[in-house]
C-alpha cells in the first residue's frame, strides 16, 4: 500500500507550482491521503467505496476554492 500511495501522490505533482519543497510537502499529503484511500478498499474489499471518498473530497475541494475565489 505504500508504494501504491507514493505512486498516487507523484502522479498530483502537475497539480503543484512553486518552492521545491511545498511540492514535494503536497505530494506526500496527497500519498497520505491515498493510504487512507487505501485502506478503505483494504477494510471495504470494494473499490467504489473510495472512488466515492474520492468524489467527495474533491468536490468539498472544489466548493472551498469556489468560495475563497469569489470573495476575492
Amino acid at each position: 500500500m505504500v508504494g501504491a500511495s507514493l505512486l498516487f501522490g507523484s502522479l498530483h505533482l502537475a497539480n503543484y507550482s512553486g518552492n521545491p519543497v511545498a511540492i514535494v510537502a503536497g505530494a506526500l499529503m496527497i500519498a497520505v491521503i491515498g493510504s487512507i484511500f487505501g485502506a478503505l478498499y483494504e477494510r471495504t474489499g470494494n473499490l467504489a467505496v473510495p472512488v466515492l471518498v474520492h468524489a467527495i473530497y474533491n468536490t468539498i475541494l472544489m466548493g472551498l476554492s469556489y468560495i475563497v475565489l469569489s470573495s476575492t
